[in-house]
């Protein structure tokens, strides 16, 4: 069965958001708040290894559609036949199945990234309003510096550009798994219907025949 290619909002995103990963690690590099470091480094790798094994499934899906086209034009015969399932009513394999954006796994693990980037801004929102001296987190205040502050404010200005990226993303796929969930359920609802249409016919035609 083919698959829906990646809409090119979520290629777009996914790949902002990639880049954005690139300066999150290179900042906690260079920050002395012991929290941050570790923190922030830790969100930016789950991301970008997430984001590149979305787009590795995606590759590999892309790379299936294009040998099932090259099979249909190889092998016309068994096209024919497809074609004749198709009319018979069976044509569940010439269907396109959705878009691994819109698998659960997608939406299950943009949500987890989401959600470990939310805290990560949330600390350090804490660490730039108060400074990394006079911050609530104890972690935070060991090995700091003054100076420090900087650096802070650019890595949650970079967390909240991988905030917003993140959460559009999520609310794409979020809303593009309903749509297929309720697609599924209309299918359903048309099969049993079909299925059970024959039967009530019958049951009909008995009764007017008594």
């Amino acid at each position: 069965m083919k698959t829906a290619p990646l809409p090119n909002s979520i290629v777009f995103l996914a790949v902002a958001s990639m880049l954005i990963c690139v300066p999150m690690i290179a900042l906690s590099v260079v920050n002395y708040g012991m929290l941050s470091i570790w923190l922030n480094s830790s969100v930016a790798v789950l991301a970008l290894t997430f984001h590149m094994a979305f787009i590795i499934v995606a590759l590999v899906q892309r790379r299936r559609n294009l040998r099932f086209t090259n099979e249909a034009l190889l092998d016309p015969q068994s096209n024919s036949e497809r074609q004749g399932h198709s009319m018979k009513g069976e044509d569940d394999a010439e269907k396109t199945a959705p878009t691994v954006a819109y698998s659960k796994w997608a939406v299950v693990g943009f949500a987890l990234v989401f959600i470990m980037n939310l805290v990560a801004l949330g600390v350090m929102i804490d660490i730039t309003t108060r400074g990394a001296i006079g911050s609530t987190l104890p972690s935070e205040r060991e090995g700091s510096a003054p100076w420090n502050i900087k650096v802070q404010i650019a890595q949650t200005s970079v967390l909240g550009a991988e905030f917003i990226t993140l959460g559009i993303t999520l609310i794409i796929c979020a809303l593009g798994r309903r749509r297929v969930m309720l697609e599924e359920e209309d299918k359903q609802a048309a099969l049993d219907y079909g299925m059970a249409s024959p039967v009530v016919s019958h049951c009909l035609i008995d009764f007017s025949r008594n």
